[in-house]
């Protein structure tokens, strides 16, 4: 697993400054506070939604669910290419189906909202065991497989998706298998429709990871 590590109060994070690398002591009590708001959060509300910092190109941003695999073990959920604000609504719009005892599964298409249309892909197993770090260490057997996990692939403001030709959105990483061509599904994390190759993350590099975040109150 990779490590963890908080980022300086500004969100920046060199290598040089982070309690990871000068402070271990720090780093741990940091680690077992947020262990513990996790686990408050899930005994409350069910799941949480646990942001990932950008690191660079190729570190995109992300979101993603800890908790939805205790639901029958459903697939966790993660999003990228958005402002961390609009991620988590968009897992808490998906985590609340959940919830409410619906099967997400891998192809679906969803109208969560005017505007906002995603479709469900599975994650490679890869991408699962270098992303989704705090649902991996909840749930993950030790010798068992990655958990499971769905993409939520957001389309633009014309209902197109970033693999169509008709995609007018910004970039939007994607960590489901790469197309035809384009990588060996499973090798990378990250890669980008419309580019000539997938994008890959640097296994075992530190995770800027903010808090946990308690799903927003739904109706």
């Amino acid at each position: 697993m990779a490590a963890r590590h908080p980022p300086r109060d500004d969100g920046s994070c060199d290598g040089e400054t982070c309690a990871a690398d000068n402070d271990p002591a720090a780093t741990a009590a940091w680690i077992a506070s947020q262990d513990a708001l996790l686990d408050q959060i899930l005994r409350t509300r069910g799941w949480a939604v646990q942001p990932v910092l950008d690191d660079g190109p190729d570190e995109p941003a992300y979101a993603y669910t800890i908790g939805l695999f205790a639901f029958d073990s459903h697939p966790e959920l993660v999003v990228s290419g958005l402002r961390d604000d609009q991620a988590t609504s968009v897992l808490d719009l998906l985590g609340e189906r959940v919830r409410r005892h619906e099967r997400l599964h891998d192809g679906q298409r969803l109208t969560l909202a005017p505007l906002l249309t995603v479709e469900l892909r599975e994650i490679t197993p890869f991408a699962s065991d270098q992303l989704l770090l705090g649902a991996n260490s909840l749930y993950r057997h030790p010798d068992g497989p990655a958990v499971p996990g769905l993409q939520a692939v957001w389309a633009d403001h014309t209902g197109s998706l970033p693999w169509e030709p008709t995609w007018a959105g910004p970039t939007q990483p994607l960590a489901t298998a790469p197309p035809a061509g384009r990588g060996i599904p499973g090798s990378r994390v990250w890669h980008t429709a419309g580019r000539s190759g997938p994008r890959g993350r640097q296994s075992g590099r530190p995770l800027r990871l903010p808090p946990p975040r308690c799903p927003r109150e739904l109706p």
